[in-house]
């Protein structure tokens, strides 16, 4: 098979993938503005990685005006009282919330990867932020990518070469 028939194929099957992430992403947005009341709010999901291997680090749920100082950062601990404090919710609906809302955040977690078509995890590396825009249905990704780059330390001004027989 020629190279660019594998490639293009690969290309379809990303962008195919890419575009079901997105509806499915737009779903559990809908669910947490809707259903859950998550408004004026904007989820952040911070990324990194290198050496072949990459991992969303985490979610962050940041006040749009960013006034407020309860900003939760996703995990069991953060999440019950950013319910209560946020949203007020009582123990026994808190319960069944954040069961579903951990449910929500693992499908949002493995739908991201799928939009991130961009090499991030390979070789040098790279890293970024997706923020999700619960509001107004919409996603913005900051992300970059390391490029090693090697210089000759002479051009530094190292000294290259010694000879011990002479210089001591």
């Amino acid at each position: 098979m020629p190279k660019e028939d594998w490639w293009e194929k690969h290309l379809k099957k990303q962008q195919e993938e890419a575009s079901y992430a997105l509806m499915k992403i737009k779903a559990d947005l809908m669910i947490l503005r809707d259903k859950f009341k998550f408004k004026n709010h904007i989820i952040e999901a911070e990324y990194s990685g290198s050496g072949d291997c990459g991992d969303i680090n985490g979610f962050s749920i940041v006040p749009r005006n960013h006034e407020c100082n309860n900003i939760c950062k996703w995990n069991a601990h953060t999440l019950t009282e950013f319910l209560k404090e946020e949203f007020n919710y009582e123990d026994s609906v808190r319960v069944r919330r954040e069961n579903r809302l951990n449910n929500i955040f693992e499908n949002l977690q493995e739908n991201i990867y799928s939009i991130l078509t961009y090499d991030w995890y390979n070789n040098e590396g790279g890293q970024g932020t997706v923020k999700l825009d619960i509001d107004n249905l919409k996603i913005d990704i900051d992300g970059s990518y390391n490029v090693q780059h090697e210089f000759d330390c002479s051009e530094a001004g190292q000294v290259t070469s010694f000879n011990l027989n002479e210089s001591v």
